[in-house]
């Protein structure tokens, strides 16, 4: 029910959502959802920059490649 947020409302919203997951989701390219993730989301949702790539195969491994976190 929201209009994007833009990175700034990131950590607005992770205040108010006390400990719930904060999940960036929408138009996503990987720069960007590594800007989102810097700015306090938990993780990040994709679709379309995988899909719609001419190779969406690399695309997905340079996603995991740039979003892999240590367990």
């Amino acid at each position: 029910p929201f209009a994007p947020q833009g990175l700034e409302r990131i950590g607005e919203w992770k205040k108010l959502i006390k400990g719930k997951p904060l999940v960036a989701i929408g138009g996503l390219t990987l720069d960007r959802a590594l800007q989102c993730l810097k700015a306090g989301a938990d993780s990040a949702a994709v679709v379309g920059d995988i899909v719609n790539n001419a190779d969406p195969v690399a695309q997905a491994k340079a996603w995991i490649a740039a979003t892999r976190v240590a367990a």
